[in-house]
């Protein structure tokens, strides 16, 4: 009885609101562009993990860019940002990935195929559990635990190895004629952004393939 009430508390207790995210499609003199702007909504910093894009073409043909190689720094700061070191020795994550402190925006832009017709972002992100979490984290035998991955997994995404470790999946956003941008701000979890940020986000980053 215990372990059921347990397990519901896990899957049920609140998520804080920790990012707003916001998405546009835009064309410049060489290409598509596809650009996003986040702010950080938690009192503590999240660290970014990695960002990639997603598109489809006219015939549901989908193709990313998770597979490439990514830059340590992939985001633009734009304010209460802080950029990664380079690890020279054990990963740190507070450390040696970017990371937003509270109320800090970043930009990120993407050069995509010129036939997408929609396109998303994927963002990969931590930021640190609850009392609970960061508890478990110190009394957990995560090392004699790597011979499941399984069940570090399902700990780590429930925070009770002192972060949670999210994999937002961004909402498509259609691509309309040359000339017309087109705009989404992502809502529910991710709270929303105001239209005149995600505008900006293009002038912020410089575009990676």
């Amino acid at each position: 009885m215990l372990g059921l009430v347990f397990a519901a508390w896990v899957l049920l207790r609140p998520k804080p609101d920790t990012l707003a995210l916001g998405t546009s499609l835009s064309r410049d003199g060489v290409g598509l562009l596809l650009s996003g702007c986040l702010t950080n909504r938690y009192p503590l910093p999240v660290d970014l993990a990695e960002c990639f894009w997603e598109c489809e073409d006219d015939q549901a043909h989908v193709t990313n860019n998770s597979a490439a190689g990514h830059p340590i720094a992939q985001w633009t700061g734009v304010t209460n940002y802080r950029a990664p070191i380079p690890p020279t020795g054990p990963f740190n994550p507070a450390l040696h990935t970017e990371t937003l402190l509270p109320a800090g925006v970043a930009a990120i832009s993407f050069r995509i195929p010129d036939n997408t017709r929609r396109a998303r972002l994927f963002i990969l992100y931590r930021y640190r559990s609850d009392f609970v979490g960061t508890v478990a984290a110190k009394v957990l035998p995560v090392l004699s635990l790597v011979r499941w991955p399984k069940t570090v997994r399902w700990l780590d995404r429930h925070g009770f190895l002192g972060y949670y470790t999210v994999v937002y999946e961004g909402k498509w956003i259609s691509n309309k004629p040359p000339g017309a941008n087109s705009r989404h701000v992502s809502r529910g979890r991710f709270g929303g952004l105001g239209v005149a940020a995600v505008a900006q986000a293009g002038r912020w980053a410089a575009p990676h393939d």
